[in-house]
């Protein structure tokens, strides 16, 4: 696993985690997680198609495959949890 995978899974996880400990509306506050994933996807895709260095589109690629894993990890733990449907 790289760094930034390693760190957006650590993130997600104190994510989790806070989320457990303050007893907010954990639907609201996963559904805005599971959102800004989504749009931080959504934007490392439109990066990719509008690169064209070959430094800029490694780059891109990795930046998409971390912000889908991001997006993928935190919707399968708010089904775990029970705060989404499958």
């Amino acid at each position: 696993m790289s760094n930034n995978n390693l760190e957006k899974e650590i993130y997600a996880k104190e994510f989790l985690d806070s989320i457990r400990k303050t007893g907010e509306t954990d639907i609201e506050k996963m559904h805005k997680a599971i959102e800004e994933a989504k749009h931080e996807w959504e934007f490392a895709q439109s990066y990719f198609d509008s690169v064209s260095e070959p430094e800029l589109v490694e780059y891109a690629i990795y930046n998409q495959t971390a912000a889908q894993k991001k997006y993928e990890y935190l919707l399968r733990q708010a089904r775990e949890l029970k705060l989404l449907k499958k």
